[in-house]
């Protein structure tokens, strides 16, 4: 049976009255319809019978909310905005209601101190389905998985255990100062590389060198994945789930190649190694390191290793958590001595006053270095390198100062606000060490009563990093060797005048500094060579 419109044939048996695409896309609107007819009319509301308002916010649209007013980069800055609205802003995705804590306060009060209902995280299907990141500590909902997860990275990472490493990034500092010291003009690439040997030296017992780069190849691939997809909750396929009956290529090309890469980049980072080194275990051949003690730990006698998702699942988190932002972080670092050339004299002055130009700083030297210790504070303050926190997720309905917040409600923690908040750091555009530090009794030391951005640059709660520990003591002995051994200033133009990199920072989970240039001069021929002279062999 045959018809024709406007004369045109078509047909019911054979002939398609719309096209596959325009099939597909019908379905999606169906769908989204359908989903959000469903969740706003027949699922049965939240109980909330006091009445009480959601947290005030912007004014969205119907059935979009404020999906369309929020950016496709620095969600961070957009949410700092909206701090108009108060300390926590309410606002609606498609439906799905989420909030944003915008000072310390706040998100301490719901994460920290009713951590039982507010340590879940939001289903990213995008991400899981797509890009390969499921059971993944750092990102997974709460459940006996991230327990136990959580439980083994916390032996490893523990404030106690942490102690152990510090010859290992005592280590990887040189390396990284010894390897800029002969080129220096790659110390971006050089601060990425040293933070992923730090990672994979700990956890695998294997080198990573300029010549054996291959994790650091393996992390690109997730880290662009990331930052390719949509904060959590802002993608379709996140809100209405039905949707990923769709292939990965419905969703873009440029996205679907993204994720297809940081799926093939997670199995190689968490299968490939783990089974590796099980084989070694077994062959008694292993390596000392963190994944082969979890082996040990969990291995039978019939050669099984339970949990063994779990296990080989930390991997992928330890890298994308350790070695990004410590890389961010020490970028940042460098960007902000170039620009601020007294308050490297300054931190250089303290470091030679103690060590007396004689050896190389240790771990041990860091706390008594006050100057340092200010930087490396304000260094995690003027530029966070996570400045929107993973996204937390309620899983009971609660109330705060007199706000109704449902179960189901996606929980944002601006850091970005956090570390701007002008009451709690006076002048926060402005690299400041100072602000950390008070005299007393002649001396210098570190104020107690200015908030300490570790408070929230890694984290609240339940979900807190459980690699700080770790990141604060490689950080602090990294910069400590850096001041030690170069001289860091600004390239200059054909008249003599600085070159001012661009400080607008590249958007994604972690933020680092654009590539930028600055020049690393030796202080001194002593220290080089007691730096090339105790490299590790």
């Amino acid at each position: 049976m045959s018809y024709t419109v406007e004369g045109r044939p078509i047909g019911l048996a054979g002939d398609r009255i719309v096209s596959p695409t325009q099939a597909i896309c019908l379905g999606v609107v169906s769908l989204y319809l359908l989903s959000f007819i469903t969740r706003h009319f027949i699922v049965r509301a939240s109980s909330n019978p006091k009445g009480l308002p959601f947290p005030p916010g912007p004014t969205g649209v119907p059935f979009f909310g404020n999906s369309l007013q929020l950016p496709r980069s620095k969600l961070w800055v957009k949410f700092f905005e909206w701090t108009i609205y108060g300390d926590i802003v309410g606002i609606s995705l498609m439906g799905k209601k989420a909030v944003v804590l915008n000072t310390y306060e706040t998100a301490s009060q719901l994460l920290n101190r009713r951590g039982a209902i507010y340590s879940s995280r939001p289903v990213r299907i995008l991400t899981t389905k797509y890009g390969g990141q499921a059971g993944t500590v750092s990102t997974s909902p709460y459940n006996e998985s991230v327990v136990l997860q959580r439980k083994l990275m916390n032996q490893f990472f523990g404030p106690g255990t942490v102690k152990s490493y510090n010859g290992l990034l005592t280590k990887h500092a040189r390396l990284f100062a010894s390897w800029t010291l002969e080129n220096p003009s790659q110390f971006q690439f050089y601060t990425r590389l040293a933070g992923t040997a730090n990672i994979i030296d700990l956890m695998f017992g294997e080198e990573v060198t300029p010549q054996k780069r291959i994790w650091l190849d393996r992390l690109d691939d997730i880290m662009r994945g990331l930052a390719a997809s949509p904060p959590p909750g802002t993608h379709p396929v996140d809100i209405f789930p039905s949707l990923s009956v769709f292939p990965g290529w419905f969703w873009g090309a440029k996205l679907n190649k993204a994720m297809a890469e940081m799926k093939s980049a997670f199995m190689k980072v968490n299968d490939g190694p783990f089974q590796r080194v099980k084989q070694d275990v077994v062959a008694g051949v292993a390596v000392p390191s963190m994944v082969s003690s979890m082996i040990r730990e969990y291995m039978g006698a019939d050669g099984l290793v339970t949990h063994e998702k779990d296990i080989s699942g930390i991997t992928g988190a330890a890298l994308m958590a350790g070695a990004d932002t410590t890389a961010a972080t020490v970028d940042t670092f460098i960007l902000a001595m170039a620009l601020h050339p007294e308050s490297q004299k300054k931190a250089q002055q303290e470091i030679d006053d103690f060590l007396h130009g004689e050896r190389l700083p240790v771990m041990e030297d860091i706390d008594s270095l006050c100057y340092l210790q200010a930087i490396i504070k304000e260094t995690t303050r003027w530029k966070p390198v996570a400045p929107l926190a993973l996204t937390h997720s309620l899983t009971q309905d609660d109330e705060y100062n007199g706000m109704f917040l449902p179960a189901g409600t996606m929980v944002y923690p601006n850091i970005w606000s956090m570390a701007y908040n002008s009451q709690e750091y006076p002048n926060s555009t402005k690299f400041e060490p100072g602000r950390f530090i008070e005299e007393h009794d002649g001396h210098a030391r570190l104020r107690k009563n200015v908030l300490d951005p570790t408070e929230f640059i890694f984290g609240f709660g339940r979900r807190i990093c459980p690699g700080r520990h770790f990141a604060v003591k490689s950080v602090g002995i990294t910069l400590a060797t850096i001041l030690t051994i170069f001289d860091i200033s600004l390239p200059k133009d054909k008249d003599g005048l600085p070159i001012i990199p661009d400080l607008d920072y590249e958007s994604g989970i972690v933020s680092h500094p654009k590539p930028f240039q600055c020049i690393f001069t030796p202080r001194s021929e002593n220290l080089s060579k007691l730096l090339l002279h105790n490299l590790p062999e």
